[in-house]
């Protein structure tokens, strides 16, 4: 679906993650079923301003439902950028960045 629809949009094979700041970084290695020792975890300036990035929330991925149609609905609102306030949401980044620090 992004290939086709948002072609301008990073790909989630070679992007970074990025999230909010203000996230628990323990709750994001749960969330998506990292293990914490095993996962770097970092500050990061972005440097450009025509980085290529997209906000959105990755709970849009967690289907309950096999079929084509609902996984192309979900694919479509997350492609879209839908987010709210939980920690659910992520960038996906694709530009120059500097690391301003290691946190762990």
């Amino acid at each position: 679906t992004r290939a086709t629809h948002f072609t301008h949009m990073p790909s989630r094979l070679n992007c970074m993650f990025l999230f909010e700041t203000s996230l628990d970084p323990e709750a994001v290695f749960q969330l998506y079923e990292m293990p914490a020792s095993k996962s770097d975890l970092i500050e990061v300036d972005i440097l450009t301003d025509d980085a290529n990035y997209l906000i959105t929330n990755s709970k849009n991925f967690n289907l309950q439902s096999f079929f084509y149609h609902d996984y192309v609905n979900a694919a479509l609102t997350y492609w879209k950028g839908a987010e709210d306030s939980t920690p659910t949401n992520e960038v996906l980044f694709r530009g120059t960045c500097k690391v301003i620090d290691i946190l762990k």
